[in-house]
């Protein structure tokens, strides 16, 4: 099997240092401090990981410095922060809803998690940059809002892997076609690998199919196992990322809808399909009151989703694919 995770045995305390020194600039950590509120030289002591830095106080420095950390999990959540004041409490509350911490066998503080909702006590920064983790591109998507991760030492090899998943997408978005038509149940059901099978699900020539599987199985994206391959648990998850680079698979895949979308609904009678396809498109006047309920609705939307396919341990029967779009009119446009 492939980790879940990008890395493995990623020293969180030691990022948590590192951001924060990369966050302080060039003011000294003595300033830093006072500045901060702090009598002596508190964040001395947590770059030098003589002690911790706690969540709650990541979120003072965040605001001090007037960081995006509450844009960053609105939009990484696809959740509304509004009812409740964004804290740290309430910052847990949203991890526990979306990677359900507290059950997770992967997290090695689960047992704390449920202090930490009640407000018995504040986790560590580093252990909220553990959950966020857990999460396929999580990690490094919420720190790309705020801070440059080539710049954090030790998470070089995580930028790079996460770097390079992107590269994938802008060079070619069917290799997120292919990885989800490898973890089909009829893919595992083959007695060898088929360029054929992967081609039929994943929208693309047998010739497509065969050239993706081995530049992704030489960049370990995905593994050989000496009969077929295996998926990467990284799902390619960007939607809520705001890089200019996803713009390839929104175009693929809208383009993708518009070209092979069925006019015919499917019907057991009349074609066979293992899952419920729709389409609808609507262009209408709206105001922005309006406008704002249906951005939140489509957030709504992708968070339900988010946890329908996590909770979905059934074997997968096809490659389903989901496609939103809701924009001005008058948006901008690079006149291509």
């Amino acid at each position: 099997m492939i980790n879940n995770k990008i890395v493995s045995n990623v020293n969180y305390q030691l990022i948590a240092c590192e951001i924060l020194r990369v966050i302080r600039g060039k003011t000294s950590q003595r300033t830093f401090s006072n500045k901060l509120g702090y009598s002596f030289n508190q964040v001395g002591k947590w770059e030098s990981g003589v002690t911790q830095i706690k969540w709650d106080d990541f979120l003072k420095i965040a605001n001090f410095k007037n960081l995006a950390i509450e844009d960053a999990f609105s939009k990484l959540f696809f959740l509304s922060l509004n009812e409740q004041k964004f804290s740290a409490r309430s910052s847990i509350l949203v991890l526990e809803k979306s990677i359900v911490l507290s059950k997770n066998k992967d997290f090695s503080e689960a047992r704390l998690v449920k202090k930490w909702i009640r407000g018995d006590s504040i986790p560590h920064f580093s252990s909220v940059l553990n959950a966020l983790d857990l999460m396929p591109s999580m990690l490094m998507g919420f720190l790309s809002f705020f801070i440059d991760c080539s710049k954090i030492p030790s998470l070089q090899k995580h930028y790079q892997e996460f770097m390079l998943r992107l590269d994938f997408v802008l060079n070619d978005p069917v290799c997120v076609y292919v990885n989800a038509a490898l973890q089909l149940r009829s893919y595992q059901n083959l007695k060898i690998h088929s360029d054929q099978f992967i081609a039929e699900h994943a929208a693309c020539s047998i010739k497509h199919a065969k050239k993706l599987v081995l530049q992704m199985n030489k960049h370990e994206i995905i593994k050989w196992d000496g009969t077929k391959y295996l998926p990467c648990p990284f799902d390619f998850s960007f939607s809520a990322l705001p890089l200019v680079k996803l713009r390839s698979l929104t175009k693929f895949t809208t383009q993708f809808a518009a070209d092979l979308y069925p006019l015919i609904p499917y019907k057991s009678d009349i074609i066979k399909a293992p899952n419920t396809s729709i389409s609808s498109v609507r262009v209408v006047a709206m105001s922005q009151s309006a406008s704002r309920k249906i951005r939140e609705l489509i957030s709504t939307f992708h968070h339900e989703v988010s946890i329908i396919v996590k909770e979905d341990r059934l074997p997968k029967d096809n490659v389903q694919v989901m496609l939103i779009h809701s924009f001005a009119s008058n948006i901008k446009h690079s006149g291509k």
